[in-house]
């Protein structure tokens, strides 16, 4: 299915394993709670789909188009997303442990009880991204990331800079 265009199609609990869907045309496309597990999308148009519970470990999305795209409750475990704009997608709820996620754009998304274990966050955008409610993300792992520091987090990812909003974060800070 390299190169098709399939735009808004259904794929609601298809088994799409090992499915070879690189530069494809999938935006507005439903995948609930179908099997995308070792599937090759780099570079696919996934904008405004529904990934809502789909199985995605160790699938290739390098370059992807994700924008909008409802990713939420999907296992995402060892996934590459290298360089892919979350923009506006939602995540809540994703198992994301041991995803590749170097130079991703994370703004404007919902991480909400997202799984962070071993993930890969070297340069990935979180300027203001609320990132307090994520599960299994450590200090090691978020200062590798970029704009970590205006991210909205918990004292337990305060990681040696202030908090937003704290006196010394760069607002209200007297000299």
């Amino acid at each position: 299915m390299e190169g098709l265009d399939l735009q808004g199609a259904d794929f609601t609990d298809a088994n799409l394993s090992q499915t070879n869907l690189q530069d494809a045309s999938l935006d507005q496309a439903i995948f609930t709670n179908t099997d995308l597990t070792r599937s090759d999308m780099r570079r696919s148009n996934l904008t405004d789909a529904d990934l809502h519970d789909a199985r995605m470990d160790q699938a290739d999305l390098r370059g992807a188009e994700l924008r909008g795209t409802d990713l939420s409750d999907s296992t995402l475990t060892k996934t590459n997303f290298g360089g892919v704009s979350f923009f506006g997608a939602d995540l809540s709820g994703a198992d994301l442990r041991g995803a590749m996620l170097f130079g991703t754009d994370f703004r404007n998304t919902n991480l909400s009880g997202a799984d962070f274990a071993n993930a890969d966050l070297r340069d990935a955008n979180l300027n203001d991204v609320d990132i307090s409610n994520v599960e299994n993300l450590s200090c090691e792992q978020l200062v590798l990331a970029r704009g970590w520091q205006s991210s909205i987090r918990g004292e337990d990812l305060a990681c040696g800079a202030p908090l937003p909003g704290e006196i010394g974060a760069g607002e209200g800070a007297d000299n």
